[in-house]
């Protein structure tokens, strides 16, 4: 018998074999579902649970383009077994390139593991196209009677018209059919969030996620899961929460409409439970206006912090009475609980299934106004249910730094079931202890106290950076917007809450005018000698007589010419390209000796947006895909709108350790990497400076 065995290479993020065909004449017949993908697959090494993906694409595309372009779609399973066949079944993961004609497919190509650096050989045989109705699967377990949502994340079941992913970074994972020995059929899906990431790649908008592609109105929602779990400290959420918002007022109170319930999961703060209930939630001009009742609950003690009544619109929680129960030493990274909450017209109420003969403890309870008008506290729209994990750069109740995980964190999740409000899916072994919504201490004063030190939790969230309005009204956003801060509060006195500040860059920045640069890269004046040149955008990148600065009298830049790029919103990586020869010596830029500044304005670009510097070596990077050639590089994000700044760029990473030090032959400008996101950007004297002294380099005046 001939086989094929494939050796995975434990250096390479994305392991591939690729097969040349002429016989996929209707890739439609793929996507649509009429025809599935099936393999038969042997492991003895490779993890339970490892992921499998088959692309088919036009290779007169992708001889020379990087992802997405020419892959006309993609395909994944998961294994369930070592040291046995097993016959995978491939269901659709998605359509990364839309304008691949259906017949135009020339090979299909079979990723190992892939976003993962692991090793593993993989014996495969027995590739097939099998009709959709006779491709033999996994048979799910029986939904619940009335079930409106149901999900085991059994093994070659990952339903891509049920759940949408969402994997916005390197080695970001959602593996379904996952072994897990805990799980209540041995088998369910995990969320990865990798190790050793950008302290700058905070909040949501790098989470990994799955979302429903169904939204509810009201119902019994419940999942057991084990949040993820990192180093003591550092600072990752793990989430279960429904979410709407599409930036419309409904209810004519001059904020829009944010329908969420959430469950959140802190790493810093393993004992407690975060609960939370949204209404209202817009970010203009950086000034955050909502309506939300919270409530932190600490199972371990039994205390709990919550939002008063009359408090809707801030962040302040305070202590109130504790729960009548504890669980001394809990903590939610430990072990599978279930977690749930009844959504009804009237209340929505937060429980917990410990698993230990109690079943469900109440947490929290946010009733009705009745009033069903803007001030209500009741969710009224329907909504998408999401999981999703990652990184929080402080955590929320002690104010204290979180830094990145330096492990990978993996939350995972036995199954999710929604049922009917007038129903429920598992009735408690005996009676809950009930809560009150929010337990407020006898005789509330007509206002809120001024809170003491130890009751008070102020957090300032700042709403995703990468959520923009969409074009359809019924188009969700990609992340949970209400998030906590993009810095920690400037401190005050003990006596008083904290006034959150706005996210400012945390190096000091020295004016341009202080700046005495000795050689000229590039620059926007005349009479200059030039020492780079513009070479392409993937947007517009505007320079010369016509563009002038538009704010000469702002002391940071009085320049009479810059440069000015219109970002383009369709484009998720967008950047200019300049030449150079004049970095002669790239260690000392990746040493810390020499640091890149640049003076930037923007109108229109959220505040706490990124921009990112790459030196690379522009004979790899015109063929090669990321992270070859490209040498490394450097990171600020912005700070204010309308008027000039000068951002001090930090090391953000080094993609390609193999490009030698005196081989960088050019600088690209990124804006606001990895979002799909407008904005235009005013750029000037892009400088390198001593780390301890006057600028030595000016690469744009």
């Amino acid at each position: 018998m001939v086989i094929g065995r494939y050796i995975r290479h434990p250096a390479i993020l994305w392991d591939w074999s690729l097969f040349s065909t002429a016989a996929i004449n209707d890739a439609s017949l793929y996507l649509d579902g009429d025809l599935a993908f099936q393999m038969d697959v042997l492991t003895y090494d490779a993890e339970i649970g490892t992921q499998i993906d088959i692309t088919i694409e036009d290779t007169t595309i992708t001889a020379t383009e990087c992802f997405p372009l020419g892959r006309h779609s993609r395909y994944t399973a998961v294994t369930s077994v070592q040291g046995a066949w097993e016959t995978l079944t491939f269901s659709k993961l998605d359509q990364p390139d839309a304008g691949v004609a259906n017949d135009a497919v020339s090979a299909i190509l079979i990723s190992y593991a892939p976003g993962q650096y692991v090793s593993g050989t993989f014996y495969i045989d027995n590739l097939v196209a099998v009709a959709a109705t006779s491709a033999p699967t996994t048979p799910p377990a029986p939904s619940p009677p009335g079930a409106i949502l149901f999900d085991e994340f059994a093994p070659n079941l990952f339903d891509s018209a049920v759940w949408q992913t969402r994997l916005p970074l390197s080695r970001s994972a959602v593996t379904t059919g996952v072994y897990i020995p805990e799980a209540n059929d041995e088998y369910g899906a995990t969320l990865l969030y990798p190790a050793n990431r950008p302290e700058t790649e905070w909040g949501p908008g790098y989470s990994t996620q799955i979302k429903s592609t169904e939204m509810n109105l009201y119902g019994n929602y419940e999942a057991r899961l084990k949040s993820g779990r990192a180093n003591a400290g550092e600072g990752v959420i793990s989430a279960f929460f429904i979410y709407f918002n599409d930036e419309v007022d409904y209810d004519g109170d001059g904020i829009h409409d944010n329908h969420e319930i959430d469950f959140e999961l802190l790493n810093s703060d393993r004992s407690s439970i975060w609960c939370s209930v949204y209404t209202d939630y817009q970010n203009l001009n950086d000034v955050c206006t909502f309506h939300r009742n919270s409530a932190r609950i600490n199972i371990a003690t039994g205390e709990v912090w919550a939002t008063i009544p009359g408090n809707e619109g801030n962040w302040d929680l305070v202590q109130v009475d504790s729960l009548d129960w504890s669980v001394p030493g809990f903590d939610h990274s430990a072990s599978f609980y279930t977690y749930g909450f009844e959504w009804s017209e009237s209340k929505v109420a937060f429980w917990i299934d410990l698993e230990d003969g109690i079943g469900r403890r109440q947490l929290f309870e946010v009733l009705s106004d009745g009033s069903g008008g803007p001030n209500d506290h009741i969710p009224n729209m329907p909504a998408a249910t999401f999981f999703n994990l990652w990184h929080t750069h402080v955590d929320w109740f002690s104010r204290a730094n979180a830094p990145p995980m330096s492990v990978d964190t993996v939350m995972e999740i036995d199954y999710v079931r929604v049922m009917p409000v007038s129903t429920t899916s598992s009735e408690p072994t005996s009676q809950p202890t009930s809560l009150p919504p929010v337990a407020v201490p006898s005789n509330p004063p007509t206002s809120p106290p001024t809170p003491q030190p130890t009751y008070v939790v102020t957090s300032a969230p700042t709403k995703n950076p990468t959520l923009q309005p969409t074009s359809s009204p019924t188009q969700l956003p990609t992340a949970h917007p209400t998030v906590p801060p993009s810095s920690p509060p400037t401190p005050v006195p003990s006596t008083a809450p904290v006034t959150p500040s706005p996210t400012n860059n945390p190096t000091p920045q020295p004016t341009s005018a202080s700046i005495a640069p000795a050689v000229t890269f590039l620059s926007f004046e005349d009479g200059n000698s030039d020492r780079a040149t513009f070479d392409r955008a993937a947007g517009s990148f505007l320079f010369g007589d016509d563009e002038v600065n538009p704010l000469t009298n702002d002391s940071v830049n009085p320049s009479s010419h810059v440069g000015r790029y219109i970002r383009n919103p369709a484009i998720l990586w967008d950047w200019s390209l300049f030449s150079t020869a004049a970095i002669s010596d790239a260690s000392l830029y990746l040493g810390g000796d020499l640091a890149f500044q640049m003076d930037v304005l923007t109108y229109d670009a959220e505040i706490g947006t990124q921009i990112d510097i790459t030196i690379e070596d522009t004979t790899i990077t015109a063929t090669e895909c990321f992270p070859l050639g490209r040498h490394s590089r450097y990171t600020a994000v912005t700070s204010v709108q309308g008027a000039w700044e000068t951002l001090t760029f930090s090391k953000l990473d080094q993609p390609d350790a193999g490009v030698a030090n005196d081989a960088v032959s050019a600088i690209l400008i990124s804006y606001a990497p990895g979002q799909y996101v407008s904005g235009t950007f005013y750029i000037d004297n892009l400088v390198a400076v001593a780390a301890t002294t006057a600028p030595t380099t000016r690469l744009l005046q």
